[in-house]
């Protein structure tokens, strides 16, 4: 056991108990029973029963649903409703609590919303963090290094990396010296948890296997993908390298951690404690079956400062519902297909997974990044930073999955950029069916 990390983790949880009132371990309590025994749905209705009253009496955009108890009659909002109404969701209970603040999204596809926490949210978030993480193997204190872009909204001071064990090592450049420095420092400090945009983690892992580099001197012990989708094959290639779990954490600046994808398994166990989940039809704003594809619209049932009800933050998923005896249940996410405006379709016109188009690329190793782009209903266009490709090769593996009459154009520039917030977007939907 690594002992600076045993103190830091035993520090933050007397820390909690002296000056936080415990609030941080009874929210991980929480997080922690709902995950071993199921999420009691007596409870949740009680928590949303309370949000909405507290909504609907304390802000002037839910005013007029005073009185109103079922979350069907209450709208379905977006960022748009939002950024153009902010105020109008703001709690008067909140607006001059000085223990409130604010986070920002990247605003990495469209302009940065802000989203008010009260103290109470922020440390369920905290805690729900903490313990999701250890489904993946990390735990509060372990040594981390975290691979991103570090924009000036995000950077940390030397006093809070160091309560935080935590390694920025920033991915604006990801050439090969830079790279090889990364793995160097892996190795001589010890590093146990990565933590990563895909795109990152997938790139350094191209680098090792390219290289031969021998991971067995590493002390990793969990490497954690985030805020982009990331191909199962790389997935596969990071856990033989470094034999450690791999696994994707799903969540959002406005709710914080609420997802994490179970070791060795595709579905991602939800925090359902924490946030109640609808999976809407993509057409319609009534309940789609487990195992159809629908446009997830999520109620926050921890942030009474700026109350989240229903907010449609457009990603599309699949949804699994696990039923426990004595009225608890589980909800997994099997697949989550990112932004429905950018979700490919194929000729026919059905949506189409973007890891079925990852997969087809990962084998490929002459090009170093790619893009992949629906332009029409039957047009798309690969852009690529490399070598010639074999377009004819590329092109018959992607029409297996788009259809045989799909047109498949290519171009080649010398770089791709990653967007604002450091990431990087391998598939886009310019034509924008159903948007």
């Amino acid at each position: 056991m690594d002992f600076l990390s045993w103190v830091r983790r035993k520090g933050f949880w007397i820390y909690d108990r002296l000056l936080m009132q415990g609030e941080h371990w009874k929210f991980y309590r929480e997080v922690r029973d709902a995950y071993t025994n199921g999420t009691d749905e007596q409870v949740v209705a009680g928590k949303l029963e309370k949000l909405l009253k507290h909504a609907a009496d304390t802000t002037v955009f839910y005013a007029p649903y005073r009185g109103v108890k079922d979350l069907n009659e209450f709208p379905i909002v977006n960022k748009i409703d939002y950024q153009e109404k902010w105020q109008d969701f703001v709690s008067s209970e909140y607006t001059e609590d000085p223990k409130c603040h604010l986070e920002c999204t990247s605003g990495s596809t469209g302009t940065p919303l802000e989203i008010l926490y009260d103290r109470r949210k922020s440390r369920r978030r905290n805690a729900a963090s903490i313990f999701l993480n250890t489904l993946a193997d990390y735990r509060i204190g372990d040594k981390q290094m975290f691979l991103r872009v570090w924009v000036n909204r995000v950077q940390k001071g030397f006093i809070e990396r160091t309560m935080m064990n935590l390694i920025p090592v920033n991915t604006a450049n990801m050439d090969r010296e830079h790279m090889q420095a990364i793995c160097d420092m892996i190795a001589r400090k010890r590093v146990k948890s990565i933590v990563g945009y895909a795109s990152s983690l997938a790139t350094l892992s191209a680098f090792i296997d390219e290289r031969q580099i021998d991971c067995s001197a590493f002390r990793v012990k969990s490497i954690t993908p985030i805020s982009e989708a990331m191909p199962p094959e790389v997935r596969k290639q990071l856990k033989r390298q470094f034999d450690c779990t791999v696994s994707s954490v799903y969540g959002a600046e406005e709710f914080g951690t609420i997802g994490v994808q179970m070791k060795g398994e595709d579905p991602y166990y939800m925090d359902t404690s924490g946030v109640y989940l609808e999976v809407l039809k993509m057409e319609e704003d009534t309940p789609a079956a487990d195992g159809e594809l629908g446009r997830l619209v999520i109620t926050d049932l921890y942030n009474y400062a700026f109350p989240l009800i229903r907010y449609e933050n457009g990603d599309v998923v699949v949804r699994k519902t696990e039923k426990i005896q004595g009225g608890g249940y589980r909800q997994f996410f099997t697949r989550i297909y990112g932004r429905r405006s950018d979700l490919l379709y194929d000729t026919e016109g059905e949506p189409v997974s973007p890891f079925l188009i990852t997969n087809k690329m990962w084998g490929i190793k002459n090009i170093s990044q790619w893009k992949f782009i629906q332009t029409g209903e039957k047009s798309y266009r690969f852009v690529i930073n490399g070598e010639q490709a074999d377009e004819a090769y590329i092109r018959s593996l992607i029409s297996e999955e788009l259809g045989k009459d799909a047109e498949i154009s290519f171009s080649y520039v010398d770089e791709i950029p990653v967007l604002s917030s450091g990431k990087r977007k391998y598939i886009e939907n310019q034509w924008r069916r159903n948007a």
